[in-house]
């Protein structure tokens, strides 16, 4: 079995967009933000896998992201990790058994 394994910190990329009026004509401006997040950083299960391949591509590539509930991770976000771009193609919150909360995502890397 592969135990997950720990990473300290993953940098986390942000871009809103942000819409603003010109004369009446909408003008699309970027706001790109940089955020270190602590998380742990696992690979794939069988049931990660089966729950995944009917709602996201699934390569050897995809990792399993566990943060804090309160991390502000959306699906297509972009994250560096260990000098590779990934993007988040999941989220979703889950209980842990003690009962602490933590959000639980899926990242692929950005070819």
């Amino acid at each position: 079995m592969i135990q997950d394994f720990f990473c300290n910190t993953i940098k986390l990329l942000k871009r809103e967009e942000l819409v603003s009026y010109q004369d009446g004509i909408p003008k699309k401006t970027y706001k790109e933000t940089t955020k270190e997040v602590p998380c742990r950083v696992g690979k794939l299960n069988f049931k990660d896998l089966q729950f995944l391949s009917k709602i996201a591509d699934v390569n050897i590539l995809t990792r399993k992201l566990f943060t804090s509930a309160e991390c502000p991770l959306e699906v297509k976000d972009q994250l560096i990790w260990e000098g590779k771009t990934y993007k988040v193609i999941y989220v979703y919150e889950a209980q842990a058994k003690a009962g602490v909360h933590h959000k639980r995502s899926f990242i692929q890397l950005v070819e």
